[in-house]
């Protein structure tokens, strides 16, 4: 199947943990809250059969027993999801999927939005089902390892980001949103870079 084409989404994955991707959302939202509405997506693929993952997530918004959609309400938590809200998204959702229903699990999410609603999402694995106007990710400096869910989307990355946790090589003020569509503005037009990789251990999207 192929993957859905989303106008408007920018999707932001990571090379490995602790990368910044989160950060580097939060700052991206913060260059375009005045002129936009933005909203926050965060997947987590989990790997786990369907009935352990009814019971691990029986206090979240259960969907079915193939995903788990969750909308953060407190710009005050200090998790990854209430730090976009804080950072000026005007909604935020996390879903936890397995694999197998990531596609299942973000149709039912989209229908939560507008068709032209600018979307700023955070995985690498959800690559394999949407097709984003831009798809980052972020590497640690001096990190070699690439986890995993990275290398199998590798191929599609418009960017590799290179970070320390705080700085990025990416300035948001090089993104622009013209015509509802995420564009990226260097040396004229959008930038693909190419890498070496050393893969490692599985790990969380």
């Amino acid at each position: 199947m192929e993957p859905l084409r989303r106008p408007g989404m920018l999707l932001i994955g990571s090379a490995a943990r602790n990368s910044g991707k989160t950060e580097l959302c939060c700052r991206i939202i913060r260059r375009f809250r005045s002129q936009y509405s933005l909203c926050a997506i965060k997947v987590s693929t989990l790997h786990t059969p369907p009935d352990s993952f009814v019971r691990n997530h029986e206090t979240s918004e259960l969907v079915n027993e193939r995903f788990v959609i969750t909308e953060e309400k407190d710009p005050g938590n200090a998790k990854d999801t209430g730090r976009l809200l804080a950072a000026g998204a005007t909604r935020v959702f996390r879903l936890q999927a397995s694999r197998l229903h990531l596609d299942d699990g973000l149709t039912t999410l989209l229908q939560e939005f507008h068709k032209r609603q600018l979307i700023i999402c955070e995985s690498n694995s959800i690559r394999l089902v949407v097709q984003p106007d831009l798809f980052f990710v972020v590497r640690r400096t001096g990190w070699m390892f690439t986890k995993p869910s990275a290398l199998e989307v590798s191929h599609h990355v418009d960017r590799w980001i290179w970070s320390d946790g705080k700085t990025f090589d990416l300035d948001p003020s090089e993104l622009i949103i013209e015509n509802g569509q995420w564009k990226l503005l260097r040396n004229g037009g959008v930038q693909c870079s190419a890498f070496r990789f050393q893969g490692g251990s599985a790990g969380m999207d």
